[in-house]
């Protein structure tokens, strides 16, 4: 299996806060991934009019988050993605926080990424950058 050449895009990372210290089930853990995959959709609407949603629009699974890669959307659609996401977390806290509460790490980047096979590498710590943030959503 060949890589193909490697392409600068903009990174978006989500780790889940206490994905499995606080979600004491799967169920728990179940739902917040569902909520999360919702979120990923509705912001990734932003993304239509650049192309295919799937050739600009690639998401990953890490297990307690994602990364989304963002092949030639500009940083500003970048930006508003993830504040859609932001705001979709603030409302889901507010209706239901009590009762499930979510909390996330987002790093924001600009990088290297390598295809490899039906993988995307995104090589961190070689080269990539922080475009504008990483903070907790």
């Amino acid at each position: 299996m060949q890589s193909q050449s490697n392409k600068e895009a903009c990174i978006v990372e989500l780790d889940i806060v206490g994905f499995t210290s606080r979600y004491k089930n799967q169920d728990e853990q179940r739902e917040i991934l569902r909520i999360l995959q919702k979120l990923l959709d509705t912001a990734g609407k932003l993304i239509l009019p650049y192309g295919s949603f799937s050739e600009k629009f690639q998401r990953h699974g890490t297990g307690d988050g994602y990364y989304v890669i963002l092949d030639t959307i500009p940083p500003i659609v970048v930006l508003e993605f993830v504040n859609i996401l932001s705001n979709g977390i603030e409302e889901h806290n507010k209706n239901f926080g009590p009762d499930l509460p979510m909390q996330f790490r987002c790093v924001l980047g600009f990088g290297s990424v390598e295809t490899v096979g039906d993988q995307l590498l995104s090589h961190s710590g070689n080269g990539r950058k922080t475009l504008a943030f990483r903070r907790r959503l």
